[in-house]
């Protein structure tokens, strides 16, 4: 049997690959935040636009919305281990991550069209997807997996993207 004060010992010994200086650490932590927060936004608002599907194409865009919201719910817990794993646990606070996600919602939910939204949240994601990378480089933490997942995530919403203006015909 192992002892709890064998288990506290390895815990201190556990290391994640972020090197750096506390400042860039914390743009690190900033940028990830950031992004799972819109990125567990962007999982609600596909959900709800999957349950919301109706009319006469009600079937294939309910399983369009599913397609988002369950490509998006393997990034958030990556991401979300990845941020554990760099910061511990105090990365994904609950109550920090509710008004951040609220943000979000609040401002994709001021437009109707269930596609024009999913639109504009994958816009925004994009964005925060850049400032994320380039404050992150920029700092000198960037890793080799975090900055592979990072670009995997960016071309993983560039098909969302895609998806979602066959649907308008753009």
């Amino acid at each position: 049997m192992v002892s709890v004060a064998r288990v506290a010992h390895r815990h201190l010994e556990r290391r994640s690959y972020l090197e750096g200086s506390e400042e860039s650490k914390a743009v690190v932590a900033q940028s990830l935040a950031t992004l799972l927060s819109l990125l567990r936004a962007q999982y609600f608002s596909y959900q709800t636009s999957h349950w919301q599907a109706s009319g006469s194409s009600y079937y294939g865009n309910h399983l369009l919305f599913k397609r988002l919201y369950e490509s998006v719910t393997a990034q958030v817990d990556g991401l979300a281990e990845k941020a554990v794993g760099y910061h511990g646990v105090d990365a994904v606070n609950p109550g920090d991550a509710s008004h951040a996600m609220n943000a979000w919602v609040q401002v994709w939910s001021q437009t109707e069209c269930p596609f024009e939204r999913g639109l504009k949240s994958e816009e925004d994601c994009q964005q925060v997807l850049r400032q994320a990378y380039e404050a992150i480089k920029a700092s000198g933490a960037m890793t080799l997996g975090l900055d592979d997942w990072l670009m995997a995530t960016a071309n993983a919403h560039e098909e969302n993207t895609y998806l979602l203006q066959q649907v308008l015909d753009r």
